[in-house]
């Protein structure tokens, strides 16, 4: 059982220690822009300080770097640290008396959803692995075109000119394969972009035959602007995302850097290392799959005001998905429709009149930011929360890497650990409510590590990876994150309140705690953070804990957390009584048997 730590450090570190060098992070979001600053300490890199503020978006304020100079004027006082000079400009690079930094980076999360077209050959091949690229940045409006449509220009020109996309993805051909159908559906979306005004012409994304590069460039890169990245699809049975994501994470950067007053400034600060924080947020799950040695795969998921984004990995093959229309804010009108609003409020605690629940969604809809204060409102935040996160990991499995183990009576994938990022899991006042937030969102099986990223760190490591790796390893070790500890979940076909496990659990000192546990209840053992154990678990009644199979036992070693190891038998897919008052009594339950 692994936390988030990677294994020995001495695997990742370079030759030599890199110097001194204080880094500063930028993360403009649609409604919060936050900037940390971290810089070593007794020669281990380490967060000094955050901050956030307003993201200044409304007339006359809607230049974005002034939200960012008000919230590292407020870090620098935080932290004793002079960042910006007497003229409001970035302090670069480091002074002789220590004032200013060398290296900055910045995510952006803000800016309409975009709009993608993905083209390809054939529909459940390239065409659904175009999709899956452009779901892994925030895309709103996605139109598909494939060999079929193309074979009709007029079609396809209607089609772009009535979508006005800011993307197109043209996949398609095995590597060596198909060439012919490949340039003549490239040459028709070619066509229709030329037709649309210059400054209304997408940005084209060739991720298809790499034979074609060569002739597509010589053709068509004088009237167009492409971006050329490897084959997404070499294989019939083979996706390959990864140097793709990367590219267009480059040109989603270039639009919002063009979109954004106050951007362009910024990108200057960062030297062009400017980032989509979905992108930063994957980097650093694909790193953490990276240093993996189990089968297991790692994922991060993050539920904010304006999307559900997840990231899967697995030996660093990265399936990543971000979600505008599960967005906790401007998005939630949906979930006022019939079935739909059904679905969200069977998980309300307890009984909350419709119109009191309706009036909730609309002001999030309208106040994005608000806070739950009430107990009625951290129960339809909750209840909003449980169900997008379902959604979403719904919505990801299609994308998530072939290789990744399963388990059919889960929503999850088999995957170790989860970073849950993102207010809405720090909200909750207890971190009993947090953790049992996110078991009742994802049902995970077997067993698996929980970790809360309070400070939103995660995107912010992921994005000063790629110039500073030393300190993304460094601070992942620290204290930057919350370990809430390990949850084993057995599943099987038991009645409600028969046993299905006992498990003796053995610490480091040789303290010994025995737990018999039943069908339907939730068990918490204490584990502190930083110490392990010895976890003997004997099945019951064919209950499948995920070591082999069915009925199969065995000795696992756990770590310990802020919630020590959790046993959650209430069984996958977790049902709930309709009726409210039922409903209420079992959450009062679970939540008091997590002491909290």
């Amino acid at each position: 059982m692994t936390s988030l730590s990677t294994p020995p450090e001495k695997k990742y570190y370079p030759a030599k220690m890199v110097s001194a060098s204080p880094l500063l992070v930028i993360s403009v979001g649609e409604w919060k822009t936050q900037v940390m600053l971290f810089d070593l300490v007794e020669n281990r890199y380490r967060l000094l300080g955050q901050t956030s503020v307003i993201t200044s978006t409304m007339h006359p304020t809607d230049d974005i770097s002034i939200s960012v100079r008000d919230a590292i004027k407020q870090l620098q006082k935080i932290v004793a640290h002079p960042l910006i000079n007497k003229k409001g400009g970035l302090i670069q690079p480091l002074q002789e008396d220590g004032s200013g930094v060398d290296q900055v980076v910045a995510t952006i999360a803000k800016g309409h959803p975009l709009k993608i077209i993905a083209a390809g050959l054939l529909r459940e091949v390239s065409v659904t692995s175009a999709i899956h690229l452009a779901r892994s940045v925030e895309c709103g409006e996605l139109d598909c075109i494939d060999l079929n449509q193309a074979n009709n220009q007029a079609s396809v020109i209607d089609q772009i000119h009535k979508t006005r996309p800011d993307i197109i993805i043209v996949a398609g051909g095995t590597k060596h394969g198909a060439r012919g159908p490949v340039f003549h559906l490239f040459e028709t979306v070619a066509l229709a972009c030329q037709l649309l005004p210059e400054a209304e012409r997408p940005i084209v994304l060739f991720a298809g035959n790499q034979d074609l590069q060569e002739i597509i460039q010589a053709k068509f890169d004088d009237e167009l602007e492409i971006h050329y990245t490897l084959n997404i699809r070499p294989t019939l049975d083979q996706e390959q995302l990864n140097n793709a994501q990367r590219e267009i994470s480059h040109i989603v950067s270039k639009i919002r850097c063009e979109q954004i007053p106050g951007m362009q400034e910024i990108e200057k600060w960062t030297n062009g290392h400017v980032v989509p924080k979905s992108y930063a947020m994957g980097n650093i799950i694909q790193f953490l799959s990276k240093a993996r040695s189990h089968e297991k795969g790692v994922m991060g998921i993050e539920v904010s005001s304006s999307s559900t984004t997840i990231a899967t990995a697995y030996k660093g093959n990265l399936a990543l998905g971000v979600y505008p229309e599960l967005g906790l804010g401007a998005n939630l009108s949906h979930l006022l429709i019939g079935d739909t609003f059904l679905k969200f409020t069977r998980w309300l605690p307890f009984e909350i009149p419709s119109d009191v629940v309706q009036a909730y969604i609309l002001n999030k809809h309208n106040h994005p930011t608000s806070i739950p204060y009430t107990p009625e409102e951290l129960a339809i935040e909750g209840a909003l929360t449980r169900y997008l996160m379902q959604t979403a990991i719904l919505e990801a499995r299609s994308a998530m890497p072939t290789k990744l183990p399963t388990n059919i009576n889960s929503y999850l994938p088999l995957v170790e650990p989860v970073l849950a990022i993102g207010d809405v899991f720090t909200h909750p006042p207890t971190l009993a409510q947090s953790l049992l937030l996110l078991l009742d969102g994802l049902q995970p099986v077997g067993a698996t590590t929980f970790v809360l990223d309070p400070y939103n760190t995660a995107a912010a490591l992921g994005a000063a990876a790629e110039i500073n790796p030393t300190l993304s390893i460094q601070v992942l070790n620290s204290n930057a994150f919350i370990h809430l500890g390990t949850v084993i979940s057995p599943i099987g076909g038991a009645k409600e309140g028969a046993p299905i496990l006992r498990a003796t659990m053995v610490d480091e000192d040789g303290y010994e705690l025995q737990a018999e546990v039943e069908q339907g209840s939730i068990e918490w053992l204490p584990l502190a953070t930083g110490k392990s154990a010895q976890m003997h678990m004997y099945p019951l009644h064919k209950s499948d804990i995920g070591m082999g199979g069915p009925g199969i036992g065995g000795t696992l070693r756990v770590k310990g957390g802020a919630m020590g190891v959790v046993i959650d038998a209430r069984g996958r897919p977790l049902t709930l009584p309709s009726n409210a008052e039922q409903r209420y009594l079992i959450f009062q339950e679970w939540l008091s048997a997590l002491g909290g």
